[in-house]
Formats: structure tokens, sequence, C-alpha cells
């Protein structure tokens, strides 16, 4: 079931934005640097990412839709289960595109930092690929896509 975030993501953005903002692991805190670059003019940009919690084999996927300015517009996220974290990502794009399909959008940017997810999207897999399907339903919602976009793979930040 896919969940609207606003309040979390409103809480999370309040938080990035604060003065000398710090990111912390539960014994200590580091400072991150931050970094977001802003879609072309009259774009959204979705920012997409998966998750796995290794301990219990739980994943998670997620995004934020922003404007040009960096507003930010919706969120998502979705509860996979217990998944290898490239079928979290994968979720995240199918999540995103799906409403940006409800929603009307005309020009949308879709980033991700897992390159092999951005690789199945724009080139698909084998029909024996075990994620063929939901990458097949991915290539379909794009198909229904009455906009123009752009899929992109940005590196991780590591810390």
């Amino acid at each position: 079931m896919l969940y609207l975030v606003m309040s979390t993501a409103h809480e999370f953005q309040a938080f990035v934005h604060a003065p000398g903002a710090k990111a912390c692991v539960p014994s200590y805190c580091i400072e991150l640097p931050i970094c977001w670059s802003p879609p072309p003019d009259g774009c959204l940009k979705w920012n997409l990412d998966g998750s796995i919690r290794n301990s219990l084999g739980a994943t998670a996927s997620g995004g934020v839709l922003r404007n040009t300015t960096g507003q930010w517009l919706l969120g998502i996220a979705r509860k996979v289960g217990c998944a290898l974290v490239i079928v979290a990502e994968l979720w995240a794009f199918k999540d995103a595109t799906s409403l940006s399909i409800l929603r009307g959008d005309s020009w949308v940017c879709f980033e991700s930092d897992s390159s092999i997810t951005v690789k199945f999207i724009q080139h698909g897999v084998d029909p024996s690929h075990p994620f063929f399907g939901l990458v097949s339903s991915i290539l379909n919602d794009i198909g229904k896509f009455q906009m123009s976009m752009l899929i992109m793979s940005i590196k991780k930040e590591i810390w």
C-alpha cells in the first residue's frame, strides 16, 4: 500500500534546512553536506530510493517530488517486505511514475542512486529475469506518459 507522507516530509525538510543541521546516529552526530540539484525550469523532480535493514531483511521504498525551487510537493513511502533492495528501488519508480500519471504532470525527472535500477528501466530486462513483471509494469506506465521525462542515476553519498 502506498502512503503519502506529507507531515513526515515537512518535518524532515524543516530539520534539513535548520541552521547547523546534523544527522544523528545513536552514539554520535556528524555533519553531512546536503546536496540537491534542481531540475530544469518547468520540470518536476522525483528523488527516489530504496532501503534495507540487514538484520531483518526488511525493505522499504520512498521518494520526494519537488519543483525547480526545491519546494516539496509530494512524498511516497512503501513497506516492501523481505526482499532485495533493488526490488525496493524499483517500487519507488513504480509508485512515482503512477502518481505522476495520476497528477497529470507534464515534465518530470526521476533521479535514483541505483544505477542498476536506472539501467533496467532504460533498457528493460529479459522475460526470464526475476524482476521482469515489475520492470514491465514501470515501462508500461512510462508508455502512458503524456509528458517529457528524464531518468538519471546519481552517485551515492557515503558517510
